[in-house]
C-alpha cells in the first residue's frame, strides 16, 4: 500500500497582496528543501490555504495534484497563481500557506513516481473536507 505523508504548513511568499515573483518562488522551494530534501522533487497532492489575519486556522482554498510534474513545477503555474491570488483578494488581510501531501518510497524517502489513480483518489479525499471549510 502507498504512503503519504503531510507537510507544512509553509507561508507562501507574497508581493503585497499577490503571490511572489518566480524568484521568491524559486526561494521557498530552495527553504523547503533545506528542511526535507527532496520534498520540491516530490509527487502527491498540495493544499492552498489562507489564514485570515487574527485567527490561527488556515483555511483551505485550492487542492491539487502532481502526476506528471513534481512540486516544484505543478504548484505555482500561471492558472494556479491566479486562483490563490483570487483567494488571497476574497480573505484581503489574510497570509497564503501551502501543505504538501508527499508520496513516500516504501523504504524511506520521496516518490518521484507516477501513480494517476492513487494520486487522483487523495486529491478527491483531500477537496470535499476542503470545500466544506470554505463555506
Amino acid at each position: 500500500m502507498r504512503k503519504f505523508q503531510s507537510f507544512g504548513p509553509f507561508e507562501v511568499p507574497r508581493d503585497g497582496k499577490l503571490i511572489a515573483d518566480k524568484d521568491a518562488i524559486g526561494r521557498f522551494w530552495k527553504s523547503i528543501d533545506a528542511k526535507h530534501p527532496g520534498l520540491s522533487g516530490a509527487k502527491g497532492c498540495y493544499v492552498f490555504g489562507v489564514r485570515p489575519t487574527g485567527t490561527k486556522r488556515i483555511l483551505p482554498w485550492y487542492v491539487g495534484q502532481t502526476n506528471n510534474q513534481d512540486f516544484t513545477h505543478e504548484c505555482f503555474k500561471d492558472h494556479k497563481t491566479t486562483h490563490y491570488n483570487k483567494a488571497m483578494h476574497k480573505k484581503k488581510k489574510g497570509t497564503p500557506y501551502l501543505y504538501l501531501v508527499a508520496s513516500m518510497k516504501p523504504k524511506g524517502g520521496f516518490s518521484m513516481q507516477n501513480l494517476p489513480k492513487t494520486i487522483e483518489k487523495l486529491e478527491e479525499h483531500l477537496i470535499s473536507p476542503s470545500y466544506s471549510a470554505r463555506r
